[in-house]
């Protein structure tokens, strides 16, 4: 069963992988259209790009060694979360207030405005029977108080970890254009984005797509590893 989910999860990973490749293709096709303002990009984009690029390396590095020790244990990594100061909520029914707020299970990046209100009074009165409103939230997992899947929940630690480094790409506006646009592909939706906006949205795209792509590639070094030790346990011979 274990393996089912597994190549259920590398599927379906893969199909929104291809997703956004073809979203990214549009997004930028609408870049090089706002011609009068790539210039004023030009130089420090190439700055902004360079530190990107090596906190993404950092990322994958920091991730897969603090991964690497809590392979088989979702709580761990959630524990991890919780000690370097963001909330983690297991809350009853937690998927149902997600999907109306139009949300998923896991990572939630601050939010600002009336979600932000919705998720603070939700959380606080769920788990602490008070009432606070605010219309900025704090990131924070949300997750129902079942059984995480090991790779989903691996894929949503190195969204916060991304977070946490100061990769762009989570910011609230974004955001609502990723949940919205992904689901339409519409051409039009992007067309009428400003230029800054269309960049900031390549850039949330990038941070989903570059954990698709960690998940997919330590699995598969996984996999591999788990049956290098069967081999050895069984006594059999393994070329190297």
């Amino acid at each position: 069963m274990e393996k089912f989910f597994h190549k259920l999860l590398q599927f379906v990973l893969k199909q929104q992988e291809a997703r956004y490749k073809k979203l990214t293709k549009k997004l930028t096709a609408q870049i090089k259209t706002g011609s009068s303002k790539t210039v004023f990009y030009g130089a420090n984009e190439l700055i902004l790009n360079a530190k990107t690029e090596e906190k993404k390396t950092q990322l994958d590095n920091k991730v897969k060694e603090i991964v690497k020790s809590r392979i088989n244990n979702p709580q761990a990594l959630l524990d991890f979360i919780e000690n370097e100061g963001s909330d983690v909520f297991r809350l009853k029914n937690a998927d149902i207030f997600l999907n109306i707020i139009g949300e998923e299970e896991g990572f939630i990046p601050p939010t600002t405005g009336f979600k932000a209100l919705l998720i603070n009074l939700y959380v606080n009165f769920a788990k602490y029977r008070k009432i606070v409103i605010s219309f900025k939230s704090n990131e924070m997992f949300i997750l129902r108080p079942l059984d995480v899947n090991i790779y989903y929940m691996i894929h949503q630690f190195h969204l916060w970890y991304g977070y946490k480094l100061g990769l762009p790409g989570f910011n609230t506006k974004s955001r609502k254009n990723f949940q919205r646009v992904f689901k339409t592909l519409s051409e039009q939706d992007i067309s009428k984005m400003t230029l800054e906006e269309v960049i900031a949205l390549k850039e949330t795209i990038s941070r989903d797509k570059e954990a698709i792509d960690f998940v997919v590639n330590l699995s598969k070094e996984y996999d591999a590893s788990k049956k290098l030790v069967n081999l050895i346990r069984k006594g059999k011979s393994v070329e190297v």
